[in-house]
């Protein structure tokens, strides 16, 4: 049983990576409080999500300070959604990444009409 089974919900099972270039995390698996680092990426990295983007890739980078975890999301469009996740929990980061994910569609979907300028507002 992996750690996010746990958490699995029907409505956790949609993520799409469909704009997006890279996700990277950096965390040191034996510090406290990566649990939610480790069941987000989990989470982004399920294999509905792939299908959404096969050309995205996944970077894990495990280091061995007391550096605070993050997980960097990057978009297509050149912008990065940045999170420092030690004091953050699973269901947050979801929700904020949906809530940004979305405005990013809207936001491209405006620019195919020409009617905003490139960097969102």
């Amino acid at each position: 049983m992996s750690l996010f089974s746990n958490y699995v919900r029907k409505e956790l099972l949609d993520a799409s990576l469909k704009h997006v270039n890279a996700v990277e995390a950096t965390f040191n698996p034996w510090q406290r409080k990566i649990r939610s680092t480790r069941l987000f990426l989990s989470w982004l990295s399920r294999e509905p999500s792939k299908t959404t983007n096969r050309e995205c890739r996944f970077i894990t980078n495990i280091i061995n300070d007391n550096v605070q975890p993050s997980v960097t999301i990057k978009f297509k469009d050149g912008e990065s959604l940045v999170f420092k996740t030690r004091n953050l929990q699973f269901e947050y980061l979801r929700t904020t990444y949906l809530k940004y994910y979305e405005r990013k569609v809207e936001q491209l979907a405006l620019l195919e009409k020409d009617v905003l300028p490139l960097r969102m507002k």
